[in-house]
């Protein structure tokens, strides 16, 4: 069954810690309704449980493939880069031939630039052979991937701002750890 659910991002910043710390402390969990547990969001639905994204996403880096075209061959796949998903207009192909050791992405799949000045921008919706600054974030049997995106589109500030890298940034690997959802069943 898939699930749907709300969603925080863990912060270290005092102000925010001290607030879930002071909600804690107003709801005792003996004050709780029934079928009602207490979390780092507050009382929620038992329910509904926490995980983090690295536990329910499977994330597929790109690569660049051995050659590029600038023109349509037939069997060649559009390159997936950054630009093709903003203008939707494809600049380069991957021929045939190296297509079978390249990782594919169908129209449904989500996507997420993890390298360059636009690292933790998200995507969807276009079919070919994903770029090497980018990464296939496939969600679990139990997340809908429509809701995985929308998701990730209100991360961007987070993932962009937090970055790895000196010279090119890089989405920190550790995101995996600091996103937390809750999910209830529909």
């Amino acid at each position: 069954m898939k699930k749907k659910g709300i969603f925080t991002t863990e912060n270290t910043e005092s102000t925010e810690v001290d607030s879930v710390a002071s909600v804690r402390s107003v709801v005792n969990t003996e004050d709780l309704p029934d079928g009602f547990q207490m979390t780092e969001l507050g009382p929620l639905p038992e329910e509904w449980r926490m995980v983090r994204l690295g536990e329910v996403v499977k994330l597929t880096k790109g690569r660049k493939p051995d050659e590029l075209i600038p023109k349509y061959q037939f069997g060649a796949l559009p390159y997936l880069t950054a630009d093709y998903f903003r203008n939707r207009l494809p600049t380069e192909w991957v021929p045939a031939q190296y297509l079978s050791k390249l990782p594919f992405c169908s129209k449904e799949d989500v996507v997420l630039i993890w390298d360059g000045s636009k690292a933790g921008q998200v995507f969807i919706g276009l079919e070919g052979v994903l770029a090497s600054t980018m990464v296939r974030i496939d969600p679990e049997n139990e997340i809908e991937r429509d809701y995985l995106y929308f998701f990730l589109l209100t991360q961007f500030d987070l993932l962009n701002s937090k970055t790895t890298g000196t010279t090119i940034p890089h989405v920190n690997r550790h995101h995996q750890d600091l996103v937390i959802y809750y999910f209830c069943t529909i």
